[in-house]
């Protein structure tokens, strides 16, 4: 009985490859790609394993080994020791394929031959470049690095963490509120470091420079009020200037050299407002290397050569996917760069001479996160930070009570991906939920030219099944989705665009063509941070909260009505601590909390968008006013679709407790039915008959992640066996 089930699997088996075989290379890529929609999307790698199983058995070498790596990477993500197995097959028996080959060698690491050891050195919020002799790490220290408590006030500090003891210690501690330090580079010596500061008082940023071993006076090396944002991020051989990347107030960004005896500028080459990712010099410092965007309207990227000269450019990366620059071998005969090419971003390298690729990539370390290089040591160490991954949000709908806000009925959105909802708004009919899908930041920090990948998902409210998807080349932040058009048509969303322009932005419901309703005038860094403005739908009016200069925690903010033609400014309303822009769907009113300080309370109130004083919704006593997370808040919560009342959120040491409808009738606010530390998240919408409300559940809230940094060791080994 059991050989003749065996026989009949094995015909079966064998009918399935005969099959495979006669197939169309366009019908095994749709099997490959249903294989990949089952374990990224589905998250069934069990399923997708066997899909890929069969695949496998293809004639066609090319097709079955890309079949094994991806198989293998599912047992891998089970934690199935049937991975190493898999890539060990993968290296013996098709050297011929020699992308796949050099996958799975990376993949089996220091075990492969040629290997490299990798391994984690440390865990911290942030970090910065690696010392040329391996001893340091730069960092940002918050504030909590010397027992201060973090809001959103809290300086950032410069510091050194020693690899050797494992002990931190600060080069340069901001006192100032807002005050904060960023990018940090390492001189060849390892004697110097420049990096950049935010200066909160000439609200601009400034390249210093200080000793490592400890400096009482650091010395500010470039200030120039026209650069908006600059960076420092590689120094010459005779450390007598760094290469910089500078964002100026015009939009436009340069590459350029800041010279360390005079702080004087020497524009090499203008590039893409979104600016480049790391730069590196080879070790010779004849030329430099960076990735930029591919075209303004992708965020694929790819990697450039340019001579410190000026005379020359090459291509050195040109590929349909995320490539950014990481460095260069010790010898300077090597390019390494990360891509997603293969799916998962990799570490790779190119050879390089004469200011010219001369060679084929080849995959040097597989899967190594999303992050950033902080530099190769002089002994071929390459240090790279990856962001740990936090959690995830997704979106969940409700069906409620429209008079007392009881919850009746819960549907869990399904998510897409790895992906974070974030907002989300009903069509006027009620018909339809669109709302937007963060799928994350590939290969570099948004600070340092990668851009977060923003869809805008369309679903049936009654099928819960997607109806269309768009991807939006616009950066996140201030409040996205602004509405959808009476006819259901469109929806209008603000951001900035890929030249770096704030405005309002029309989005074609059914083909997804975007077009500019209008372009505003946003002053950074004041008034760029999310939340601070927002726009009217006729893009004729800009609402925007600002405070002056230098102003601390306890100073006083503003909220204005700028008119985008003139440019004219009129005063809303003024207050302590006044909280987020949130504009009526009628854009009629502001809402926002702010404090009392001689009341002891935090009020929430509408203010006249036409002008006029502002209505106090509700008050409550705040207890201890202090850092964030101290006493209690109120804070926004969701407009309702015809602007008739608030949903406000009661916070008590930074607990969610209740959830409040206000009225802006003048009738006393009353207390939802609602599980407040469950409903009350962020991303709050309410359907247009108030039976559903779209919200993203407290308990599937993003949390701080944590950054990773590791060192891959044998680099300058590796690239002399190559």
């Amino acid at each position: 009985m059991r050989r003749a089930f065996a026989i009949w699997v094995a015909v079966i088996a064998l009918g399935a490859a005969v099959m495979l075989h006669a197939q169309t290379p366009g019908s095994v890529a749709v099997q490959m790609k249903a294989a990949q929609h089952k374990a990224e999307v589905e998250g069934d790698l069990k399923g997708a394993i066997e899909q890929y199983r069969g695949i496998a058995r293809s004639s066609d070498r090319a097709i079955a080994a890309q079949a094994l790596v991806r198989m293998a990477e599912c047992y891998q993500k089970l934690g199935d020791a049937e991975a190493q197995r898999i890539y060990e097959q993968i290296v013996r028996d098709f050297k011929d394929q020699k992308q796949a080959a050099a996958i799975a060698r990376a993949h089996l690491g220091s075990s492969a031959p040629g290997g490299m050891i990798s391994r984690k050195v440390w865990t911290a919020d942030t970090y910065g470049s690696v010392s040329p002799d391996g001893r340091y790490l730069s960092f940002v220290a918050p504030a909590a690095f010397r027992g201060i408590p973090i809001d959103d006030v809290a300086p950032l500090s410069l510091a050194l963490h020693d690899l050797r003891s494992g002990s931190n210690r600060e080069i340069e501690r901001m006192t100032a509120p807002l005050s904060e330090v960023e990018e940090s580079a390492f001189s060849r010596d390892g004697k110097l470091i420049a990096y950049t500061v935010f200066n909160e008082k000439e609200v601009r940023y400034q390249l210093r420079l200080a000793n490592v071993d400890g400096d009482p006076n650091p010395r500010p090396l470039f200030d120039n009020p026209d650069v908006d944002w600059l960076a420092a991020y590689d120094w010459m051989p005779d450390n007598r200037s760094v290469v910089a990347l500078l964002k100026r107030k015009d939009h436009t960004a340069q590459i350029g050299f800041i010279s360390i005896p005079d702080g004087s500028l020497r524009v090499l080459k203008s590039v893409d407002w979104r600016g480049t990712g790391r730069i590196y010099l080879t070790p010779d410092g004849r030329y430099l290397g960076y990735d930029l965007p591919a075209t303004d309207n992708t965020r694929e990227h790819d990697v450039f050569v340019l001579s410190t000269d000026g005379s020359r450019e090459t291509t050195a990366v040109a590929h349909a996917s995320l490539n950014f620059m990481m460095g260069w071998s010790p010898d300077g005969k090597r390019l390494l760069f990360a891509s997603n090419r293969t799916g998962p971003t990799s570490l790779w390298s190119v050879p390089f001479a004469d200011g010219k690729v001369e060679g084929q990539a080849e995959i040097i370390r597989a899967n190594v996160g999303q992050g950033e290089s902080m530099g190769v040591t002089r002994s071929g160490d390459f240090y790279y930070g990856v962001w740990s991954a936090p959690s995830t949000s997704s979106l969940e709908v409700a069906s409620v009570d429209p008079r007392t806000g009881r919850i009746l009925s819960t549907t869990h959105i399904p998510k897409e991906h790895s992906a974070s909802d974030t907002q989300s708004l009903w069509s006027p009919d009620g018909n339809l939920l669109a709302y937007i899908s963060d799928r994350g930041v590939s290969g570099s920090t948004v600070e340092q030219g990668g851009q977060r990948s923003l869809v805008l998902v369309i679903r049936s409210s009654d099928s819960n099944q997607i109806v269309r998807e768009f991807d939006l080349n616009l950066s996140a932040g201030n409040g996205l989705l602004k509405g959808w058009t009476s006819d259901a048509d469109a929806l209008l969303v603000s951001g900035v665009d890929s030249k770096g322009r704030p405005g309002l932005f029309r989005v074609d419901a059914h083909t997804g063509v975007m077009s500019v309703v209008g372009f505003v005038s946003v002053k950074p860094p004041q008034e760029w941070s999310d939340g601070n403005w927002k726009v009217s739908a006729d893009a004729a009016n800009l609402y925007v909260r600002r405070q002056e200069p230098g102003c601390s925690a306890n100073c006083t903010t503003q909220l204005y009505r700028r008119n985008v033609a003139s440019g004219v400014e009129a005063e809303l309303a003024r207050g302590h601590r006044l909280g987020f822009v949130n504009l009526s769907p009628n854009d009629e009113y502001v809402a926002m909390p702010l404090t009392d300080p001689s009341t002891n309370s935090r009020t929430f109130a509408v203010i006249p968008t036409a002008g006029g004083p502002r209505r106090d919704l509700m008050r409550v006593s705040a207890g201890e006013i202090g850092s964030t997370g101290q006493g209690r808040n109120l804070s926004f919560a969701a407009w309702s679709p015809d602007s008739r009342y608030v949903l406000i959120r009661e916070v008590v040491d930074d607990k969610p407790v209740a959830v409040w409808r206000a009225s802006l009738d003048g009738a006393p606010p009353q207390k939802l039915d609602w599980a407040a530390d469950q409903i009350a998240g962020r991303a709050v919408s309410i359907s247009p008959n108030g039976t559903r409300i779209a919200y993203i559940p407290s308990s599937a809230q993003s949390t701080r992640s944590l950054s990773e940094i590791w060192v891959l060791e044998g680099l300058l080994s590796s690239s002399k066996a190559k």
